[in-house]
């Protein structure tokens, strides 16, 4: 059974404030895939969030603005599709925030994008985990700081020694990560 989706795209006005969720197709990425975004439009200037998730065109519902149940990159696309729309919700939700307290109308677009999308730090995965492990030894939290070492080695085997920011793991990188791991006879 196919549920059915509705987009509903908020306006506040008089500032002319919407998110909408898009396939940005202005420029492909290396694996053929174009990145999802939430379009933010304030006061007739727009600007793109990335959202940490790519798929190819024809997986694409551009009426519905959700992935059709024809992309195979993921278990359930309800789920992914769910998740897209938790972040769109975020996003509505600093900005009726903004209305509320009277400080939309004071923001420009790239001051409202910087509200909503925060990326994360430009310490890597690797280097992070690198750090909490010799924390954990340093507290002579031995087990635990193994086991952390254990799972930086799978992920590394899995992603390569290359630096793996924290925005680049997302839904679709857990999901490959998952498949490859169960493909090895782990649970």
């Amino acid at each position: 059974m196919r549920a059915n989706c509705v987009q509903i795209v908020f306006t506040f006005e008089p500032m002319n404030t919407s998110i909408v969720v898009s396939l940005d197709t202005r420029r492909a990425k290396r694996d053929g895939t174009f990145p999802i975004i939430l379009r933010l439009t304030h006061n007739r200037d727009t600007n793109a969030i990335p959202i940490g998730i790519s798929i190819k065109e024809k997986d694409w519902d551009d009426k519905a603005r959700t992935i059709k149940r024809t992309y195979t990159g993921v278990e359930t696309i309800s789920r992914l599709n769910n998740l897209i729309q938790k972040k769109r919700s975020e996003a509505m939700d600093i900005i009726v925030k903004l209305h509320e307290n009277n400080q939309l109308d004071t923001l420009s677009v790239s001051e409202l994008k910087d509200r909503i999308y925060q990326p994360t730090t430009s310490q890597s995965f690797y280097q992070f985990t690198e750090g909490l492990i010799e924390e954990l030894k340093k507290a002579n939290k031995f087990g635990t700081a193994r086991s952390y070492k254990g799972v930086v080695s799978v992920v590394k085997e899995f992603h390569g020694e290359r630096d793996l920011v924290f925005n680049g793991i997302n839904y679709q990188f857990l999901s490959r990560f998952e498949t490859h791991h169960i493909s090895k006879g782990n649970t």
